[in-house]
């Protein structure tokens, strides 16, 4: 865990208190932004691990760089370059990673668990994590359910697409 590497490092307390202050100027005008996105309890999880950790894809930032499931990013940019243009993907940087880089604290505000993710690693999670769940709705709504490929795959993603910590 991420989190933990901070915490045992030879300047963990320098860190600590680097990232604290920073956060803590960052988000005092942002009071009014609800939690959102909860984690489960260890307690909970404990019980039945699979319900509540993807077992195929990350949306968001809790899961998103666990190595089991980073191998579907490259569907995941497949998928988002499959309905962008070749203007958008070139100017993606301008017209979507600058733009979210700026909501990164009310982002950050929507999150129960501290997100250790920087500034843009996160900008570039929320786009491509939401781009791709627009795919995949998307598809939901063009394609007959017949002419799905694979049942057990597509139960399999949209269970982890429902998941609560995704």
């Amino acid at each position: 865990m991420r989190l933990l590497s901070i915490l045992s490092s030879s300047d963990s307390e320098e860190r600590w208190v680097n990232r604290i202050s920073q956060s803590f100027e960052k988000e005092v005008a942002i009071h009014n932004v609800p939690v959102s996105v909860f984690s489960v309890p260890k307690a909970i999880r404990a019980v039945k691990p699979e319900a509540y950790t993807p077992q195929v894809i990350a949306f968001g930032p809790y899961h998103h760089m666990e190595p089991e499931l980073y191998q579907m990013e490259r569907y995941k940019i497949a998928a988002i370059k499959s309905f962008l243009s070749l203007e958008q993907i070139l100017n993606f940087q301008e017209l979507v990673i600058e733009k979210l880089k700026e909501l990164v604290p009310i982002i950050r505000a929507c999150y129960h668990k501290y997100l250790d993710h920087d500034g843009d690693a996160l900008a570039w999670i929320i786009a491509f994590d939401g781009l791709f769940l627009l795919d995949i709705l998307h598809g939901y709504g063009h394609v007959k359910h017949s002419q799905r490929k694979n049942l057990k795959q597509d139960a399999v993603l949209c269970g982890d697409v429902m998941m609560l910590e995704n």
